[in-house]
């Protein structure tokens, strides 16, 4: 089994039969549609997918100050909670541990 999730056009969260994968697109101007998805990291629950891409997330903002940090965490975690919701996956897809 495997399904993608889209997170925006720079994250992914995919699912294959042995793990959750948080990737990132990789510009590559030789292939067909100018890049590829690639495979950041490897997680046992959507969940600690989601929780990954969080942190990757508000890390990548250049936040001065403690309302800042907590505006960016819950930006990014309604990010990515409705771009589950979009998915339209079953929810018995999102089990904690789902091994396919």
């Amino acid at each position: 089994m495997s399904a993608i999730i889209p997170i925006n056009n720079k994250y992914c969260i995919k699912l294959d039969n042995y793990s959750w994968m948080v990737c990132h697109w990789r510009p590559k101007n030789k292939l067909p549609k100018g890049g590829a998805w690639e495979g950041m990291s490897w997680h046992n629950s959507l969940q600690h997918a989601g929780e990954s891409l969080v942190k990757r997330l508000v890390s990548e903002s250049n936040l001065e100050g403690i309302d800042e940090i907590l505006n960016a965490l819950s930006v990014s975690t309604q990010t990515i909670s409705n771009a589950i919701i979009e998915s339209g996956m079953s929810n018995s897809m999102f089990n904690k541990n789902y091994i396919g």
